[in-house]
C-alpha cells in the first residue's frame, strides 16, 4: 500500500491542476478517499532511513501493519506512533479495538497537558501573589521606617526641650 501510496504521489505530481479526480477515475479503480489515503500511508511510512536511535526503520516497523490499523495510528504523532507499535502488539487487536486505545491514550495526554497548563496558571497565579505581597510588605516597612524616623526627631526634639528646662532650672 505504501509502495501504491508513492506511485500515487508522483502521479499526482504530474497531473495538471484540478484534474485528479478525472485522472483516478480513468487509471484507477480507486476512489480519491482511498487514494488520499495510501498517498498519506506513503508519506507517513514510506521513511526507509534509520532513525537517529538506531531503530527500526518506517518500513521494518510499519510494514506487515494492516493499512486501516496504519492509518488509525496516525493519531498518534510520530515519535508516539513508533513507541506505540514497538510496546503493543497492534496485530491482535481489532481496527476500532485500536481507535479505543489510541483514543485513550490521547485522552491521557491531553489531561496531562491540561493539568500541566493549570499547574503553570496556578504557579503564574502564585508568583503574581507573592509579587504583590513582597511590594506590600516594601510599603509597609518603608511607612514604618518613615514614622520611626518622625518618631525618633520627636523625641529628640522633647530631649532637647525638657534637658535644656532643667538645665535653666537648675
Amino acid at each position: 500500500v505504501v509502495d501504491i501510496g508513492r506511485l500515487l504521489t508522483e502521479a499526482k505530481g504530474m497531473v495538471p491542476h484540478g484534474e485528479w479526480g478525472v485522472w483516478l477515475e480513468k487509471n484507477e479503480e480507486k476512489s480519491q478517499t482511498t487514494a488520499g489515503d495510501m498517498m498519506r500511508l506513503y508519506a507517513e511510512y514510506g521513511d526507509t532511513q534509520v532513525p537517529l536511535d538506531g531503530g527500526p526503520t518506517d518500513d521494518e516497523l510499519f510494514g506487515a501493519i494492516a493499512p486501516s490499523k496504519a492509518l488509525a495510528l496516525l493519531a498518534l504523532p510520530r515519535e508516539e506512533r513508533r513507541e506505540y507499535v514497538q510496546t503493543h502488539d497492534v496485530d491482535d487487536v481489532s481496527v476500532r479495538q485500536l481507535r479505543e486505545e489510541l483514543a485513550a491514550v490521547k485522552a491521557d495526554r491531553d489531561a496531562v497537558a491540561a493539568a500541566a497548563k493549570a499547574l503553570e496558571a496556578t504557579s503564574d497565579a502564585e508568583i503574581a501573589a507573592a509579587e504583590q505581597a513582597r511590594k506590600k510588605a516594601e510599603e509597609d516597612a518603608a511607612r514604618l521606617r518613615a514614622d520611626t524616623d518622625k518618631a525618633a526627631k520627636e523625641a529628640e526634639k522633647y530631649c532637647r526641650v525638657h534637658v535644656a528646662a532643667s538645665s535653666e532650672a537648675t
